[in-house]
């Protein structure tokens, strides 16, 4: 791994060249509140004066407006995307805005408030038992050496996971607490591997 260009080759490389199969995922959270609470409010003034326009126009000049559809849309979206500059600059990505757009289109609400990325977390699930090792979160900017320390940690607990449930029919031991088949790092059957699935 480090050869990677964006997140999604580093959530397959973290899956594939790691032991355990681990995962890892972002850790997404909304923007400041009250940001948030103020985009809202210049959005919804914004909805509401674009539909008293729409309002106001008389039937027929909506029945063009109806048929122009993806023109005017188009304008509206440039519109919007000028709105959004206006207000407050890189308030909204471009995907957020044609969601918005696509929305109002269809009269539907959705969230597209601003988020942010935070950090990631690191874990894994272990095959045959689909118990899950205890979930490592990391704060952006993170060194290099935690995330690897990270992955490290995530894999002795997948591993621990694995010996006290993985056994074949000839290591002969039962977890104390969980009554699984523990592996024997001594069993002539398995070589201290356990059952392979």
């Amino acid at each position: 791994m480090c050869s990677e260009e964006n997140f999604e080759q580093v959530k397959r490389n973290t899956y594939k060249y790691t032991d355990c199969g681990a995962w890892i995922t972002e850790e997404i959270v909304e923007s400041d509140s009250r940001c948030k609470s103020d985009l809202q409010k210049q959005y919804d003034d914004a909805i509401d004066d674009l539909n008293k326009i729409y309002n106001n126009l008389d039937s027929d000049i909506k029945k063009q407006v109806e048929k122009l559809d993806d023109e005017f849309w188009h304008g509206l979206h440039l519109g919007f995307m000028q709105w959004a500059n206006d207000v407050r600059p890189n308030s909204f990505s471009k995907s957020q805005i044609n969601l918005a757009l696509g929305q109002l289109k269809k009269n539907e609400e959705e969230d597209i408030w601003p988020t942010e990325t935070i950090g990631v977390t690191v874990g894994s699930i272990v095959e045959g038992v689909d118990w899950e090792t205890t979930p490592v979160k990391l704060k952006y900017p993170f060194e290099i050496k935690e995330f690897w320390n990270a992955l490290d940690e995530v894999e002795k607990e997948a591993k621990e996971i694995w010996n006290d449930t993985h056994g074949c029919e000839d290591c002969n031991l039962e977890h104390p607490e969980y009554g699984t088949a523990m592996v024997n790092p001594d069993c002539k059957t398995c070589d201290g591997y356990g059952v392979i699935i």
